[in-house]
This record gives structure tokens, C-alpha cells and sequence, in this order.
């Protein structure tokens, strides 16, 4: 058999992206933006708006944290004090509960007043990425308030679950934190993923069923974008490099996809 018989081994398939590639996904779209200066102006008003919006989130922590340590210093009245494990519990669930509401309220916020700018820039990048203009569409304000709020529902059943967990010391509390780092990830990884997936008209349903199918990346998106809640101005920028990051993200997931097909 001479060497040119020898069939050369097919190239190997693409490797999805993972859960490193979704908390990698920011600084993609940070160095992305460097090097389209142009789409900054796209990001001022929301890095703007969110920080402010976080400032104020963060001054609320500030209050709660010390209104709890007050209460559980200072005692309850004149009534019967309860155990030090028990303290600790109920003063616990009061932090997470306040905090907890407080994010959500504001992630309820941010995605009505900030996803219209989001969906701008989100459709800015792809165009500039090649995509056809008839692939896009505008998202509406009635479906962002619609989706937000289903979001937010969804980030307050799983604080909601956390809490319960708080019925089981110290492994309730191990647990049901983990629980609720990965519920919120997962639910704001897929929120911000849903950008370019909005922008080609997907129903929640198909939309729900990719963050399905990359559960990993988004994952990994939601655990910075929920880091990102608790960094003033930086994580205010950083969530908007975020979209962009989402953006190209998708773009390389599509590419994988299509060269999987013709592989097979």
C-alpha cells in the first residue's frame, strides 16, 4: 500500500465551551471592546446606571449587616434569651433573607432599566460580527419586564429553599449556600446568555433548552455576574463586557456546531 492510499486521520471534532470558558467570557468581551473602541459608548449608560444602582445595593448591605449584628449584640427586650446556636441561626437567615431580597429586587430592576441597553449593544457586536440584519430583531420593553419577572421569581424560590435548609445546623447552612450559589448562577448566566438568543427571536422555551444544554458556560457566566453584584463600579463594567462576552460565546458555540455537522 503506497503512502498516499493512507487516509489522513479527520481533524479533531471542536471542544465545546466549558465552565472556564463562561467565567473567562467578561474579559473576552473587555478585550473584544478594546479593539472596537466604538461600541464603549454603547456601555456608558448601563455602567453608569448599574453603578449607580449597585452603590445603592451596597449601602443597603452596609445597614442590614449592622442593624443584624446590633440585634444579635444587644439582646431582644427583657424576655427569656434564646440559646447562642439558635441566635446564630435566626440572626443568620435574617442576613440571608435581607440580602437576598435586596439582590433580587435589584436584579429585577436591572434587567428592566438596563437589558434594553444591553440588547442594543448585544445587536451592535453581532452586526459587526457579520450577522444579517434580517437575522435580528428588536427586543421589546414588555418582553423584558415579562422575562425579569419570571427571573426574579425564580432567584426568590431558590432563596427560599436556602432558607428552609437553615432548619438543619451547620449542614443545612453548608448545603443550602452551595444550593443557592449554583441556582443563582445558573438562573444569571442564562439571563445574560439570553441576549443573543433574544435578538434571533427565541421563545423561552428553546431559549431555556440551550442553557440546558451549556449548563457549564452558563454556570460559569452566572458565578461572575453573581461576584459582580458586590463590586461597585468595576463589576458595574464588567457586566457590560459580560453581554459582549455572551455574544461571542454564542458565536463560537454556533461555529462548533456547524463543524460537528459537517464532520459527520
Amino acid at each position: 500500500m503506497s503512502a498516499t492510499d493512507v487516509q489522513a486521520p479527520p481533524p479533531p471534532l471542536p471542544k465545546s465551551p466549558g465552565f472556564r470558558d463562561g467565567m473567562r467570557a467578561s474579559l473576552d468581551g473587555f478585550a473584544y471592546m478594546n479593539k472596537h473602541p466604538s461600541l464603549w459608548r454603547y456601555a456608558l449608560w448601563p455602567t453608569l446606571l448599574n453603578a449607580a444602582m449597585s452603590l445603592a445595593v451596597l449601602v443597603g448591605l452596609i445597614v442590614i449587616v449592622v442593624a443584624v449584628y446590633t440585634w444579635r449584640t444587644r439582646g431582644h427586650g427583657d424576655g427569656p434569651s434564646l440559646s447562642a446556636l439558635r441566635e446564630m441561626i435566626i440572626a443568620g437567615a435574617l442576613l440571608v433573607l435581607a440580602v437576598g431580597t435586596t439582590l433580587v429586587v435589584w436584579w429585577f430592576a436591572q434587567g428592566i432599566l438596563m437589558g434594553h441597553l444591553y440588547s442594543k449593544l448585544a445587536a451592535r457586536v453581532e452586526r459587526q460580527l457579520g450577522v444579517a440584519e434580517d437575522e435580528l430583531q428588536e427586543v421589546s420593553l414588555r418582553f423584558q419586564i415579562v422575562d425579569s419577572a419570571i427571573d426574579t421569581a425564580l432567584l426568590l424560590l431558590a432563596l427560599g429553599a436556602f432558607l428552609v435548609l437553615q432548619i438543619i445546623p451547620i449542614i443545612g447552612t453548608l448545603f443550602g449556600f452551595v444550593g443557592w450559589v449554583y441556582a443563582n448562577g445558573y438562573i444569571l448566566g442564562r439571563d445574560v446568555m439570553d441576549h443573543p438568543l433574544k435578538l434571533r427571536g427565541w421563545r423561552r422555551a428553546q431559549r431555556r433548552a440551550f442553557g440546558r444544554q451549556h449548563h457549564r458556560p452558563v454556570i460559569g457566566l452566572g458565578v461572575v455576574v453573581f461576584v459582580m453584584n458586590f463590586l461597585p463600579i468595576i463589576g458595574a463594567m464588567l457586566q457590560t463586557t459580560t453581554v459582549v462576552g455572551a455574544v461571542l460565546m454564542h458565536r463560537k458555540m454556533q461555529a462548533n456546531k456547524t463543524m460537528t455537522r459537517q464532520s459527520t
